[in-house]
């Protein structure tokens, strides 16, 4: 590094000298990729924020999803109760194939309003809670 060393050391073998110019074109080049990585690193971090702001807006419906889950149920066990009132001849076996695909039936109706619920709103367009609450009387 001091410049009171001959640059001729340089010929001997094994030998390097590096002088302050040297020393600039290494600290340079890093630089230089480390602007690189924080150009990709604000990029991951552009991307997973606004993942994880879409999380976060979505997590406003959930108690909406629990609750039409929950008045689903609640319808689906109410009209199953009064069905097997007048199937008394089910066996255990069907009463439970009964009770499945009832529980099966509310999924299937469920699983568009759910996406929708959970997805992500790109254009401005998607309905806020307080109208899936009206939609779906949650409140009643």
């Amino acid at each position: 590094v001091p410049r009171n060393v001959e640059s001729e050391c340089n010929n001997v073998d094994g030998v390097k000298a590096y002088n302050v110019d040297d020393l600039k074109q290494v600290v340079a080049r890093n630089q230089a990729k480390r602007k690189e990585k924080i150009l990709e690193a604000e990029v991951l971090l552009r991307a997973e924020l606004a993942k994880f702001l879409a999380w976060q807006e979505s997590l406003k419906y959930v108690p909406a999803i629990s609750e039409l889950q929950a008045k689903f149920e609640q319808v689906r066990a109410a009209e199953l109760g009064k069905a097997m009132k007048k199937l008394k001849g089910l066996s255990d076996a069907e009463k439970a194939a009964v009770e499945v695909a009832t529980k099966g039936i509310i999924n299937k109706l469920l699983h568009a309003p759910m996406s929708y619920l959970r997805s992500e709103d790109t254009d401005g367009s998607k309905a806020s809670v307080r109208q899936i609450r009206d939609v779906f009387k949650l409140d009643q």
